[in-house]
């Protein structure tokens, strides 16, 4: 199955899988700030605020202090959102536009890496075609903040073939890119397993140990550096909401692992229903390893092994793209270590390379040994998946314009999630109707009671559709719950002072900047109020 005519790593076919993957996401570079880029960019003043070197290399990404746990360390990463804030002053399309190329670009060096690496150049360009254009990708290229995913991507698959090529400063290379690719993102992380993997479908004849010593080197660095800023590797849960496997056992996390490994397969070869937030109501734990979501996950998860065996020679290159997936997945799955969320999408960017390449060789394969009918009906097929993946690419990725559109679209598809319903009874209020906003915030705060903001949101709400007696408990009960939470605090400052009570108002705001006095909004709306 070799090709002889191969294209070079830019040549045409490298052009055709570029311009693929910028088509299919473009729609984003329209996209404003949405979800979590406030706080990741506006918000956040290690990128908006004066230089604080120090405070990039020692505080969490979102500028807190790391000591309490909470947070990722992305030195690398709060560099780049910085100079892309820099460079087009806070504009969202210069975010965006450098995400999408930094996405496309990904495209072309995992068709670089595959060419590298597959006997079949037509499987390789299969392959590429099939990741540039793979719908689960749309959270991590139409976000401001993916675009530390897509960086961290490329760093790693061009790390990987300076890797390849064996020499000495080519492997110094892939070391600095491996630890460039950490301090960007920690999905970056599998990087040495990924080159390991790689060197042994090949053939490689190294050493099990000597080529990968110095990952090995730049991991523990990695650790050590982590650990002095903070006793956890990655983000804690903020809390049963965010990942409901907080405080579980073994058995909690295995039977949920298999569920997810089930449910990321499914979003990445069919992505007909992508969600923003995969919360809970949407997506719980499964308890118990008799749960028929664990054991039909455990079914497919053996089907997966059974393939892979069968597959290592018969097609090398499917049980490459497997061992792919199960290395690049096992980090997200929550079972080594507890991420803030059960699942993200943007987290499959790198895992899924190997269903690209597991698909790709399968296609070749099979157009390859095709004689009867010709190649015609086989090519047919493969390009209709990929209109069918462009199809939702493009969908999904103009839904990531604005929160209004992005929530509407997770909510029109059923999402369950009380993040989708309360921040699309938000954005029902921004926009002035309140009545909306109300009924969206009340599920939001029925399945999740102890989110105080929620539930001072829908009070607000409550107040705008003049229904001021329930409005006033609901403050109230939020108050109550969070004091501390500046969101609660000047929403209900702001409902006592429209009521005629500036001095109630004034005495919550007091008490609030007492505590925190360096409180930008609460001291301003207090300023207002006198």
């Amino acid at each position: 199955m070799k090709d002889r005519n191969a294209s070079s790593f830019f040549g045409n076919n490298g052009w055709i899988v570029f311009l693929l993957a910028l088509a299919a996401f473009l729609p984003s570079v329209l996209g404003g700030y949405v979800q979590d880029d406030r706080p990741a960019v506006l918000e956040n003043r290690l990128v908006t605020g004066p230089l604080d070197m120090k405070g990039i290399w020692t505080l969490n990404f979102w500028g807190e202090n790391l000591s309490g746990g909470k947070g990722s360390y992305r030195p690398l990463g709060a560099i780049l959102l910085r100079c892309l804030y820099a460079l087009g002053h806070g504009r969202a399309w210069v975010f965006h536009g450098a995400n999408v190329v930094l996405y496309a670009l990904s495209c072309v060096a995992v068709y670089g890496l595959l060419k590298s690496v597959f006997p079949s150049q037509r499987a390789a360009f299969f392959a590429a075609l099939i990741f540039s254009v793979q719908a689960v990708h749309s959270e991590a290229v139409s976000s401001v903040v993916g675009v530390l995913e897509t960086a961290a991507c490329l760093l790693l698959v061009w790390g990987l073939l300076f890797h390849l090529r064996g020499t000495r400063r080519s492997s110094w290379l892939a070391v600095l890119l491996y630890a460039a690719g950490l301090l960007t993102k920690e999905t970056a992380v599998g990087f040495p397993l990924f080159a390991f993997l790689i060197d042994r479908f090949k053939g490689e004849r190294r050493s099990l140990w000597k080529p990968y010593l110095p990952y090995g080197v730049v991991f523990g660095l990695w650790v050590l550096l982590r650990l002095s800023l903070s006793p956890s590797l990655i983000g804690s849960p903020s809390g049963p909401l965010g990942n409901p496997l907080l405080g579980q056992g073994v058995q909690a996390r295995a039977a949920t692992a298999l569920f997810l490994n089930l449910k990321a397969l499914g979003l990445t070869l069919l992505p007909t229903r992508l969600l923003a937030d995969y919360s809970v109501a949407e997506l719980d734990a499964v308890w118990h390893l008799a749960d028929p979501k664990a054991l039909f996950g455990l079914m497919v998860l053996l089907l997966i092994a059974v393939l892979w065996r069968r597959c290592l020679r018969r097609a090398p290159g499917v049980s490459l793209g497997i061992a792919w997936w199960v290395l690049g997945f096992f980090p997200m799955s929550n079972l080594a270590a507890l991420l803030p969320v059960l699942l993200a999408e943007r987290l499959l960017l790198i895992p899924s390379i190997g269903v690209a390449a597991a698909l790709g060789w399968a296609a070749a394969a099979v157009e390859s040994r095709s004689w009867r009918g010709g190649i015609l009906p086989y090519r047919l097929v493969l390009g209709a998946y990929l209109v069918l993946l462009g199809f939702f690419s493009v969908s999904r990725s103009s839904a990531w314009k604005d929160d209004f559109s992005l929530w509407q679209s997770d909510v029109s598809m059923g999402s369950k999630s009380y993040k989708a319903w309360g921040n699309l009874g938000t954005a029902y209020l921004q926009k002035n109707e309140p009545a909306l906003g109300a009924r969206y915030l009340e599920y939001a705060i029925t399945v999740a009671p102890a989110r105080a903001d929620l539930r001072a949101q829908y009070a607000a709400a409550l107040s705008l559709t003049h229904r001021v007696p329930e409005a006033q408990k609901e403050f109230r009960r939020a108050y109550a719950d969070a004091p501390e939470n500046e969101e609660v605090v000047c929403l209900y400052a702001g409902f006592l002072a429209m009521a005629g009570d500036r001095g109630s108002a004034l005495q919550v705001l007091n008490a609030f900047l007492s505590r925190h006095p360096d409180d930008r909004r609460a001291r301003e709306l207090r300023d207002r109020i006198h």
